[in-house]
């Protein structure tokens, strides 16, 4: 089960490491490049006074931008973990607590019928009905709050 939950919350963490990878080394071959091109311009004879400001503008602004990518990538990657290990706490918990109730609501039952069984009482039969009706809230109560697990029974006509 726990195998499962986790399973189903990857592809969000694949799809932000690749997201990641992809910014960051397109970043780096801009600024890579453009510094080569400037190398390249001033070393033509154009005059390297006139690329002086914009070298040193490219020098700035891509380690800026890099840290800007790297960090932002970092904070979506830890994010996102976060988010699984949350999902995974919930429909445990969810998992376990609708186990305890359910034990517990069939133990209810189970005596109720007993008691039915040897005395035919009208509130003994009440207490059946609002057994039966509280076991159909729960598992209505249940199945929307297990959120993206949610699957309709399919039955053949």
């Amino acid at each position: 089960m726990a195998q499962k939950i986790l399973q189903s919350d990857k592809w969000k963490l694949i799809l932000s490491i690749i997201w990641f990878l992809v910014t960051f080394s397109m970043v780096t071959w801009w600024w890579i490049f453009s510094l080569q091109l400037l190398e390249t311009l001033s070393q033509d004879g154009l005059g390297f006074e006139k690329y002086s400001n914009l070298r040193r503008m490219i020098l700035w602004e891509g380690p800026f931008l890099l840290a800007f990518i790297f960090g932002g990538g970092s904070s979506l990657l830890f994010l996102t973990n976060q988010e699984r290990l949350r999902n995974f706490s919930l429909r445990l918990f969810f998992s376990n607590f609708s186990h305890d109730l359910k034990t517990s609501l069939n133990r209810l039952r189970l005596r109720a019928e007993v008691l039915a069984q040897n005395d035919r009482n009208s509130a003994i039969q009440k207490l059946m009905e609002e057994v039966t009706r509280l076991d159909l809230q729960l598992e209505n109560s249940l199945w929307v709050a297990r959120g993206e697990e949610q699957k309709l029974a399919k039955e053949s006509f």
